[in-house]
């Protein structure tokens, strides 16, 4: 029961703290994520649909530089390593719910970061600074 109310008031923070003042397709994702916090069955792979939510607010984002648009190769990258034990019938639920829980902290700083810019999806495309 403890579990799950942490659970629960895990996606509910997700859901304020990554909605507030962001466009439609930012709040989607965030909500997505959110979800995998409530949902009792979580396999590996569907922390694909935190990778691709990342893609999603990091599109929204106002100014990129090289190292804000790495964090989506890095984070695929990071995903694969435990996949392997996964791939072979063993499960590794405390690195999936980390990864999940620092997947979600990393999409909430970057909506923050759309709210305080102002970007929406209807605004100028994003500018992607020289480094």
């Amino acid at each position: 029961a403890l579990v799950k109310g942490l659970s629960v008031l895990a996606g509910v923070l997700i859901c304020w703290f990554g909605m507030r003042g962001t466009d439609d397709d930012t709040r989607w994702a965030v909500g997505f994520v959110a979800l995998l916090f409530f949902t009792p069955l979580v396999w590996w792979h569907y922390v694909w649909v935190a990778i691709g939510a990342l893609g999603v607010v990091l599109a929204q984002q106002r100014r990129l530089d090289d190292r804000l648009l790495a964090l989506l190769p890095v984070t695929a990258l990071v995903s694969i390593v435990p996949s392997f034990p996964n791939a072979n019938g063993h499960s590794l639920p405390v690195v999936q719910a980390l990864f999940l829980i620092a997947m979600a902290l990393i999409i909430c700083l970057l909506a923050d970061r759309i709210r305080r810019t102002g970007r929406a999806a209807t605004d100028r495309p994003p500018v992607v600074a020289p480094t």
